[in-house]
Formats: structure tokens, sequence, C-alpha cells
């Protein structure tokens, strides 16, 4: 229809030039007024050639366009053709994900990134795919505390688990970093998480126990009831996130960072402490029972403005005192956000209402976790936890808290730890508003609302 209406209306076009050139040459006044003064010339010669001049480039400009249009026909038609071709291959890569065959299986997998690597409107979706994949598949799977020794050691996520979460949080891949993984009731123990980002996620109800985590983003999470127990974390990153109720019992942390992260009702249990970082940290109803914190020579890794409320020590000890300069200890709840908070504590002492009990470990809990020394392979984790030396030495006398450094947080202090903040969010690839647009948009909510109250007054 639309090739037909183009050459019908170039017909009648081409008809209507006919139509005036013909009458034009029976008419003189036309020939005579744009020709009649020139000498030695045919008037209505003159005129008709000129207007089959006009008309041949009507005609020729008539038939690019037409041709244009064709062109774009076409193109319209290849892209029909190819978008046809993308959602027949993303259909065989979904019946290939589902398939039984590992191999199969990992083939569905790459050919699903492929299609978003080369077609925009498929990448959140094959995001989302991959992430409802790994809760469904995992979801089914027994549970790290009911399998038995010595499996419970040597289990591991499936190839095709360990290659989508490479896909998708490997720090040198930027395609699906704008979107956020939402993770439920996935049961990842035993796996292998270094150098991957996974900054703005959210972990509910997921099993992370006997895993390693070196170099590993976790800044800016939701973590709620998300069980690291026996697990390695290097320099990994818990930045400005939200943890709630959840296990890091009998963990090695060495490098590790909390700045600023807000964590409650959670577990850290016969954990080892070296170079651990909790500044501007809140902590409300944590467990530090059976701890060991080595001091840190560092003000990067430090307890320096932090809160903490209600915390359990019993057994905890603590080795050359840790940095504490404007903490405070079950003393109150402090402002909401981040900068306000820091700022809030320059010029202040350690402030500590505690009740810094020297009390023994919990035999209990000691009981609940021993099983974890039936290791088969203990030297990859004879630093992790301190169950081994409570076994072998059950008078273990605890310090409780040991300040090296309960001195006056300073400015310095402050713009070390928001530069500190800052970066690193910088670097996992995170944007977030400024002060100061924070500040006018609180600014224009209140002066909206004064207003509001004063035309429409309950």
């Amino acid at each position: 229809m639309k090739k037909r209406g183009d050459l019908v209306l170039l017909i009648g076009i081409v008809f209507i030039i006919l139509i005036i050139i013909l009458t034009s040459y029976y008419i003189h006044p036309w020939s005579d007024y744009f020709f009649g003064g020139v000498k030695d010339s045919n008037a209505k010669g003159e005129y008709l050639k000129t207007m089959l001049q006009v008309c041949g480039g009507v005609i020729v400009v008539l038939g690019a366009y037409h041709s244009l249009k064709i062109v774009d026909s076409m193109n319209d038609n290849n892209k029909l053709v190819e978008k046809g071709n993308i959602a027949e291959r993303f259909k065989d890569a979904i019946e290939m994900l589902d398939n039984s065959n590992s191999n199969i299986c990992l083939g569905g997998i790459y050919a699903l990134d492929n299609i978003a690597k080369d077609n925009e409107e498929y990448t959140e979706q094959v995001f989302n795919i991959f992430i409802a994949y790994i809760n469904t598949k995992t979801n089914d799977l027994s549970s790290w505390t009911e399998i038995a020794i010595p499996e419970k050691f040597q289990v591991s996520p499936t190839i095709e688990i360990q290659t989508i979460v490479k896909i998708l949080f490997s720090k040198d891949k930027t395609l699906y970093r704008n979107f956020s993984g939402d993770f439920k009731n996935a049961k990842l123990y035993g796996g292998d998480f270094n150098d991957l980002n996974f900054s703005n996620c959210s972990f509910t109800d997921v099993e992370f126990q006997n895993s390693s985590f070196k170099k590993t983003w976790f800044t800016k999470n939701k973590i709620v009831r998300t069980n690291f127990t026996y697990s390695t974390m290097t320099n990994t990153h818990f930045t400005s996130s939200r943890i709630h109720d959840s296990f890091f019992e009998c963990c090695g942390f060495t490098a590790t960072h909390f700045t600023a992260s807000r964590v409650f009702g959670t577990s850290f249990m016969f954990s080892m402490f070296g170079l651990v970082d909790f500044q501007a940290a809140l902590l409300g109803r944590c467990a530090f029972d059976g701890v060991r914190i080595d001091a840190s020579p560092f003000d990067d890794f430090s307890f320096n403005a932090a809160n903490m409320n209600g915390i359990s020590i019993k057994g905890m000890r603590i080795f050359g005192g840790i940095t504490a300069r404007g903490a405070k200890f079950d003393v109150g709840t402090p402002a909401s956000t981040f900068q306000s908070y820091v700022k809030s504590y320059i010029g202040t002492k350690l402030d500590f209402k505690a009740k810094n009990l020297i009390e023994n470990f919990p035999k209990e809990d000691y009981q609940r976790l021993e099983y974890l020394l039936e290791d088969p392979l203990p030297e990859s984790k004879r630093f992790n936890h301190t169950l081994r030396s409570f076994k072998s030495d059950i008078n273990i006398t605890p310090t409780g808290w040991i300040f090296a450094d309960s001195g006056v947080f300073t400015e310095d202090d402050c713009s070390r730890i928001i530069k500190k903040y800052d970066k690193t969010l910088k670097k996992h690839g995170i944007k977030e508003e400024s002060t100061n647009k924070k500040i006018w948009k609180r600014d224009i909510r209140r002066k909206y609302n004064k207003l509001k109250k004063k035309i429409f007054p309950e």
C-alpha cells in the first residue's frame, strides 16, 4: 500500500506538470511574460524548455525520495527479522538454561550473557533471570547445618551457579552494575566469592557458611538473617550496609571494613578480628562472646566514632587495646544520617557507660559450634576462629574492653572517615546524592509543609 501510494503521487505530479507545460504552450501571456524580451529567442520554446527542466528535477527528487523510502522499508524489515532472530535465540537460551545437562546449561548461560551484551533491552531481563535461577536452584538444597561431617566441609555451589555469580558480579564487568540483586533463601555455602562486587544487593535468609571472601564488596547492602559462619574475609567491605539478625561466627576478619554500617542482633562469636574497621558504625544487641581482637596501629582500622549498645562480651579478649576516639558505649542512639552523625562526634571523648564485665565464654555456645573443629582440613582455617584455643585452655581469662586511645575525636578524624566513605562508594560504583543536595531537598520540604499548614490549617 505504501509503495502504491508513492507511485500514484509521482504520476499525479508528473501529470500536473505536463498539463501546465502543454497549456502554457498555447497561452502567449505566460511565455511572453518570461521570455518575450529575450532577443533572438522563441518565447514558447524557452518556456517549454525551462518547464521540462523543472519537471526533470522534480522527477529526480521524487525518485530519490522514493528510493530512500524503499531502503528504509528494507531496513525496517531487516530489523524485524533480526528482532525475531534474537527472540528465538533468547527462547532457545532459556530452554538450555533449564537443561539438566551441565554443559548445555552452561551454553545457555553464556548465550543469555551474549544476548544481554548485544541488546540493551535484554540486559535487565537477563540479570533478573540469573538471580531467579540462583534463588530457585539452591532453595531446595539442605541447610549447611543439616549436612553430615565431613561432607559439609566439602560441598560448594555448582559450576552453573559459580559461573552466573562471576558473570554478574566480577569487578571487571560493568554490564550489570546498575542492577541490584535480590538474593532470597539461596544456599551458597562453600563458595569462592573472591574479587566480586555485590554492592547495592540484598541478602535475606542466605547461607554463605564456609566460604571465602577476599577483596569482596558488600557495600550499601541489606543483609537479613544471613549466615557467614566459618568464612574467611580479607580486605572485604561492608561499608554503609544494614545488617540484621545475621551470623559471622567463627570467621576470620583481616582488613575488613564495617565503616558507617548499621548492625543489629548479629553474632560475631568466636571470630578473630585483625585490622577490622568499625568507624562511625552503629552496633546494637550484637554478640562478641569469645571474640579475639588484635589491636591496630592504624586509624583506618579502629572504633573511632562508633556507637555500641547492648554488646555481649563474654570471654572476649583484646590484645594491645583498641582506638576508640569519641566512641560511645551504651550512651544512646546517634543522629540518623551518616555525615551529621560523624560530625556530631567532633570534640567528644570516649563515653563509656557499658558494664565492662569480665565474664567467661558461654559453654553452651562453645558446644553449639564445637563441630567446626572436626574440619578434616583445619590448616586452612586454623587462624579463623578462637574455638581451638578455648578447647586447649578452658581457663582462658577474658579482658573485656581495653582502650589504647580514648582521646578527643577531632575534625581531622571526621574528615578522614568521610573521605574514606566517599572514596569507597565511588570506587565501588555507587552514586549518592551530595550532602548539600540532601540539605536543599530537606529545606524545600520543610518550607512546603509550613506553607501547606498556613493554607490548609487543621
